[in-house]
């Protein structure tokens, strides 16, 4: 059996000066245990709301069902936390999820709390403690964090970079989406050792050198893809388009470790081709795949690999797209095929598109099929023409690969909304509409995030009048993906209002909750945080 103990206490605030400590109670017993360090960081709630939490119940969830159950209490004044009850011993194995949830003097749970992403017991060194890392926050709601960007922006993007932390690279800080002065100040956030750095100085890390500004461009998170024979980890930041306008080429990697020695980035061969407003997908075994985008020539239609799996990484090109694409739709498989769909864009005249295309990586070669073609077994290409929707993979892991596609129509196709779904198996596979649509319609500038167990936040964005909008709503479909043979019956469930309207903003995940970063607000770009935190009960 392992052990849990809960380490430290509640970090006051998104990041604020780390966690208290307090002593650990520790199990002595035979046989193989572990440590499950518990790490809360409590988000910026009103004091009403804060002063209100006794306590918080603690449930360690194996296979959908509550394993053990322990609480701790909470000062007010300090935010330490302590044992209420013995700490419970948690399975030897297998994938646990860590829950919390307040309660408050009187022992009745209040609607916050918030969970971590599953944790495979099996897959971390035995000798080393395990953390469970959770933001605490409104459940089904959000949460302002105390925490700001140093540099308000929007169109950049925010990376998950492990271990409850992500990174801002990019973005224009000043003016709106179509024009202003880029941001040239890298950001990375902590939540849960309090720490917020900047390559201008703000904090206690070494950067070194650092990519320029940019936008349009790509940045992977390579540790959600990579397999466990993979060692590389980090963040791959590709691409763009810099402050005169040209199209990049070079390629940078950020590993977190290295804010600790001497530098965070380093610089790796470049693309063969710049590309403004490409598209990239990580491979399971150390490849990034690059598709898409505008040199300075116009649209690039070759297919470019990262290889990072040999001792030097090495970038060559393995095929060419049938249709040139800009800002297209990547959606990632969940087969072993290191198969992945290309759809939509603008193409070479400017205009959106819903073509589609898969492609498989097979060696060193691609091969490539038209969906609407037998040789995929699929049944269509986009159902609207789209460029820069938001997706995010309803399932993610799924040999099915859904995806929930929206918005980036015209108004011709405003309310559209669709599903990707492919088991290359099945009968059923390609593009199929959804038999419902979002209480608000928004065309440009909104995200989607896929939620823990199953489902996605669509939040942002503007409407079709060019209004932005606050409205966050939840999309489930009602009946099995695998099922669908026609429109998917699927309902959008609204969960309320940011706290800050906004659109081109970017949203990652960071321990089982959606993190709102920066974006165009009401009066210019933003650099407030907002955080979503589903309930599960």
């Amino acid at each position: 059996m392992r052990r849990l103990r809960i380490r430290g206490g509640v970090a006051i605030g998104l990041a604020v000066g780390g966690v208290a400590a307090c002593d650990p109670r520790v199990i002595t017993e035979p046989g193989p245990v572990r440590d499950l360090e518990v790490k809360l960081a409590l988000l910026d709630l009103p004091d009403a709301e804060r002063n209100a939490i006794g306590s918080f119940n603690i449930e360690v969830v194996r296979d959908n069902a509550v394993v053990e159950r322990t609480a701790v209490s909470r000062n007010p004044d300090t935010g330490v936390v302590s044992f209420l009850d013995e700490p419970p011993r948690i399975p030897a194995g297998g994938i646990v999820e860590v829950r919390v949830v307040a309660v408050n003097v009187s022992g009745e749970e209040l609607p916050i709390g918030g969970r971590t992403t599953p944790i495979d017991l099996d897959r971390i060194d035995g000798g080393a403690p395990v953390e469970a890392r959770v933001l605490v926050g409104r459940l089904e709601g959000f949460t302002a964090a105390a925490q700001l960007l140093a540099t308000p922006r929007l169109q950049h993007t925010a990376t998950s970079t492990g271990a409850g932390t992500f990174l801002v690279v990019g973005g224009r800080r000043a003016g709106d989406e179509t024009a202003g002065d880029l941001a040239d100040e890298i950001e990375w956030f902590s939540p849960f050792s309090g720490e917020h750095c900047t390559s201008g100085g703000v904090g206690n890390c070494a950067f070194g050198a650092v990519p320029p500004a940019r936008i349009e461009h790509v940045a992977v998170d390579l540790s959600a893809r990579f397999d466990a024979a993979c060692p590389v980890r980090g963040v791959l930041v590709l691409g763009g388009v810099d402050e005169t306008g040209a199209p990049l080429a070079d390629v940078w990697r950020f590993d977190a470790d290295g804010l600790r020695a001497g530098g965070a980035f380093s610089t790796l061969p470049s693309l063969v081709k710049a590309r403004a407003g490409a598209g990239a997908v990580a491979l399971p075994d150390c490849r990034v795949v690059v598709v898409g985008g505008e040199d300075a020539a116009g649209p690039v239609t070759d297919i470019e690999i990262v290889d990072l799996g040999g001792p030097v990484p090495v970038v060559t090109t393995v095929g060419t797209l049938p249709f040139s694409t800009r800002t297209p739709i990547v959606i990632e498989t969940g087969n072993a095929l290191q198969e992945f769909i290309i759809a939509g864009g603008l193409d070479e005249r400017g205009d959106r598109t819903s073509g589609a295309v898969s492609v498989s990586l097979r060696g060193d070669d691609a091969a490539l099929c038209a969906l609407d073609t037998p040789c995929n077994n699929q049944n269509s290409a986009l159902r609207c023409p789209r460029a820069a929707a938001a997706t995010a993979p309803l399932q993610p892991g799924s040999e099915l690969t859904p995806a929930l596609i929206v918005g980036g129509t015209d108004d011709r196709c405003d309310a559209s909304v669709e599903v990707f779904r492919a088991s290359f198996t099945g009968s059923v596979n390609g593009f199929v509409a959804v038999g419902a649509s979002p209480a608000v319609t928004r065309t440009a500038g909104a995200t989607v995030t896929p939620l823990r167990g199953g489902g996605a936040l669509l939040m942002g964005g503007r409407d079709g009048q060019g209004l932005l909008r606050a409205e966050a709503e939840r999309f489930a479909p009602i009946v099995p993906i695998e099922d669908v043979a026609g429109p998917l019956a699927g309902a959008f469930t609204e969960v309320g209002d940011a706290p800050t309207p906004r659109a081109f903003h970017a949203a990652v995940l960071v321990e089982g909750a959606v993190v709102a970063v920066g974006g165009l607000g009401e009066v210019g770009p933003e650099g407030s945080v907002d955080v979503f935190i589903g309930d599960w009960r």
